[in-house]
């Protein structure tokens, strides 16, 4: 299949069933926004924000895998392609477990910084984090061997599980114990059925030890996870922020307003799980330009007109789906949306140089932008729109610097 069209193929379907899982998502922030009070609410969000960062190696190692996975799927080395799942499984054992040792060291200091009461949370917090990073091993082998269909439904789980649990537990009276219990058990269920999954696409294959050492590995690894970890933060940070340096129904007003500008980011999503390992099968061809072209126009594009579609909505939006004691966020929605684009345009751009192995040069933009953010937000930050503001004018100069970046690479390709 000519590889434009395999995009558009792969995209749709990832399209398909991870807006699926956004769905329950929203509906997940709607019912636990009208079941718990704004401050509550405002701390359910920003460990969230937490969790998502904590969890970084989750996606570092989903790429990592994918990657390598690819590469031997796409030589005619299944069997390779299973050796490598099952070596790299044991490290990914090994960074879970010191995931959840580390959290229980740093959980008193979390805690006071974002001004939560109980460090117990955060703990849990950290464990659910050590159980989705297990997950890595089935979404990037799925991923890596381009099974769409089974990524999207494994992808899936977790989400149900999450709001079904959390409606229980919180009606129960467990609260945010029950909302982080429900995610923890919606990530092993998803652990389990991915195994299973993967398992029926390497059962007939031997196993082939890789050539691959350690350092090959690493060399990825450490890129991807400056890369991701830009990227995460660049979603997640701002919710932080405001949590720490404004009051508790400040933070869950703009929790609200975060949540739905966010929505735009579900497009992008499905666009690089396709693109990426796609990229890195076609590098140094044509054909990866053209996926970054497609990438570009359906991902920005969509993203766009989803923006201008919540601008106008805003309003109606805000009051059906978290009602009227969330009505003053309203005044957040225009300059997230824009933040939010922004983003969109950045996680393309990033996937595809990441995909291309030019890792030195990306980091180092993702790198001095999130210190450049941390820096000015922290001293410039009187209202929640200078943060805003700050976050977006700096991605915008990162998203131009990488922009050019490919723009040269290619010129160097031609010559």
């Amino acid at each position: 299949m000519n590889s434009s069209k395999e995009f558009e193929k792969n995209s749709s379907i990832l399209f398909v069933l991870m807006m699926l899982a956004n769905v329950v998502n929203y509906l997940f922030q709607i019912v636990t926004g009208r079941l718990l009070d704004v401050d509550s609410y405002g701390e359910l969000n920003t460990m969230i924000s937490i969790f998502t960062l904590v969890a970084l190696p989750s996606t570092v190692l989903n790429l990592v895998v994918s990657k390598f996975v690819t590469e031997y799927d796409s030589q005619n080395k299944k069997g390779t392609a299973k050796g490598f799942l099952k070596n790299i499984t044991k490290y990914i054992v090994i960074i879970s477990a010191a995931i959840f040792i580390i959290g229980i060291f740093l959980s008193n200091s979390i805690a006071k910084f974002i001004k939560l009461h109980d460090q117990k949370l955060i703990i849990l917090l950290f464990l659910t984090a050590a159980v989705c990073t297990l997950t890595s091993i089935v979404l990037g082998g799925l991923q890596g061997i381009k099974k769409f269909t089974d990524y999207g439904l494994v992808n899936l789980i977790m989400p149900v599980i999450k709001i079904l649990g959390s409606v229980i537990f919180i009606l129960a009276g467990l609260g945010l114990y029950g909302v982080f219990g429900s995610i923890a058990l919606g990530y092993i269920l998803m652990l389990l059925v991915g195994l299973w999954t993967i398992r029926k696409y390497f059962k007939n294959d031997k196993v082939i030890k890789s050539n691959l050492t350690s350092r090959d590995i690493l060399k990825f690894g450490i890129g991807s996870f400056a890369v991701n970890a830009g990227i995460c933060f660049f979603t997640n940070i701002d919710v932080v922020l405001v949590k720490h340096s404004f009051s508790a129904q400040e933070a869950g007003l703009y929790s609200s307003a975060a949540v739905l500008a966010k929505m735009v980011l579900y497009v992008t999503t499905a666009m690089t799980v396709a693109l990426f390992p796609m990229v890195v099968e076609s590098a140094q061809t044509n054909k990866a330009r053209k996926i970054l072209k497609k990438a570009l126009l359906y991902g920005g594009g969509i993203s766009i007109v989803t923006a201008l579609g919540l601008i106008i909505l805003r309003k109606p939006m805000i009051l059906i789906l978290y009602g009227e004691k969330y009505m003053e966020s309203i005044e957040y929605i225009i300059p997230l949306s824009v933040m939010i684009v922004v983003l969109s345009f950045l996680s393309i751009i990033v996937n595809y140089r990441l995909a291309l192995g030019n890792i030195k040069s990306l980091s180092c933009s993702i790198f001095l932008g999130m210190m450049l953010i941390l820096l000015l937000t922290l001293v410039y930050n009187k209202t929640i729109y200078n943060i805003i503001w700050t976050m977006s004018a700096v991605m915008i100069m990162i998203c131009v610097y990488n922009t050019l970046g490919i723009w040269k690479n290619h010129n160097s390709e031609r010559k």
